[in-house]
């Protein structure tokens, strides 16, 4: 049968999770790109960043990806800042409940821009496969926000060169595909090192916890005056790393 991106499907017995994360410009966003096409409708992406683009999107306008290194400075402060006044999982909330709400009709969800250690672990025990891009061109680029520099602490499941060059489709689902299939011989959405940590997690029950430890329909302090849980996180344009 012909599947239409973006119909909503019923998902197969096994949901996968599959988290990205990397410096900036190491292929994070192109390696999503790779896996919604090869996909297909079941797969949902989403990125952490969404509602912090939302928000720096009230004051320049709508995301720009000529624009997107001159206001790398704007979406770090206000990443950091949230986290400073509403709890470093604030973004991780949010990307979490749009999950919870919606998983019942994706299979696959593509996360593209995990950063921090925090991030990765909360994924991991929720049964995500966690890959680290890494370029040797790009990587050693000299920027020492925490944003950059937390991404070294992240532990992968898998680490993925990224040689900017025609291979790296091929990689990228060479390595989705190997991942499905040892997700599908084990019959959950771990990864069979991580089956003794929490054996249950893949079943995700109808309330999952959100990563500060509230219900997912928790809302975020008003005062805050930051996109609500829940809200929709799929921007308009995707951040090419």
């Amino acid at each position: 049968m012909k599947r239409v991106r973006g119909a909503r499907v019923r998902p197969p017995f096994i949901k996968m999770i599959i988290a990205i994360a990397g410096k900036k410009s190491a292929g994070k966003s192109t390696a999503a790109d790779f896996l919604e096409r090869h996909i297909g409708a079941g797969a949902i992406r989403m990125s952490l960043a969404d509602p912090i683009k939302q928000q720096v999107a009230k004051i320049f306008g709508p995301y720009d990806p000529a624009k997107k290194e001159i206001l790398r400075p704007v979406y770090q402060a206000v990443g950091q800042s949230a986290k400073l006044l509403a709890g470093e999982t604030v973004w991780l909330d949010m990307l979490w409940s749009e999950w919870c709400q919606r998983r019942e009709a994706f299979n696959t969800l593509i996360i593209d821009d995990v950063r921090f250690p925090f991030e990765a672990e909360f994924l991991r025990s929720h049964g995500a496969i966690i890959w680290k891009i890494k370029s040797p061109t790009s990587d050693n680029h000299g920027d020492e926000h925490i944003s950059e520099t937390s991404v070294d602490l992240v532990m992968a499941h898998s680490t993925i060169t990224n040689f900017k060059n025609h291979e790296y489709e091929n990689t990228i689902i060479d390595e989705y595909e190997r991942a499905r299939k040892q997700a599908a011989e084990v019959g959950q959405q771990t990864l069979p090192d991580e089956q003794s940590g929490d054996p249950g997690a893949h079943q995700e029950p109808e309330k999952s916890a959100s990563p500060s430890g509230s219900s997912e329909t928790d809302p975020r302090p008003a005062e805050t005056e930051l996109p609500q849980a829940g809200a929709s996180l799929q921007s308009k344009s995707r951040n090419h790393d």
